[in-house]
């Protein structure tokens, strides 16, 4: 399955606004955030590492694959249609960055790294759900080319 290039620049352009929307409202928690923080620690020691941001990356990389693994199981178990499978997948796992963020400095005023782990989060599920997609498509196009042979 091969697509036009105006359909593939038109959706690296939505990636890329969607992405400024994201940065905006995590901009903006994590500045409240951060003050937060600066007057819970008022220590110049610094509180996250390279290490801290690898290891959040990693869980959120294997938070997300489960939780895709889990709509998969729960797909097949209730026996949907592939396109519905695929649907359920893309959607479930799904978690809105902004509510998330309002909820959280909301609720959790004082946790300043939470806005960290949900932009990682939400940076994890945009990658791996774009490697995703595309093996979909693949898996699509590889069943048309089957049946394509088999019908003609």
């Amino acid at each position: 399955l091969h697509l036009p290039w105006w359909i593939a620049l038109t959706s690296v352009l939505s990636r890329i606004l969607l992405s400024f929307v994201v940065l905006q409202a995590a901009s903006k928690a994590a500045d409240e955030a951060g003050q937060n923080l600066q007057a819970a620690l008022p220590s110049a020691e610094p509180v996250l590492t390279a290490g801290g941001v690898a290891l959040l990356a990693i869980l959120c990389i294997l938070v997300h694959a489960a939780a895709v693994l889990i709509l998969y199981a729960l797909a097949r178990l209730f026996k949907l249609a592939r396109t519905d499978l695929i649907a359920a997948i893309m959607t479930g796992g799904q978690k809105t960055l902004p509510v998330g963020l309002a909820m959280l400095s909301a609720y959790f005023p004082k946790m300043a790294l939470g806005v960290l782990s949900m932009v990682v989060y939400h940076a994890v599920q945009l990658i791996f759900d774009t490697f995703l997609i595309e093996a979909f498509q693949r898996a699509a196009a590889r069943e048309a080319q089957a049946d394509a042979a088999m019908n003609g």
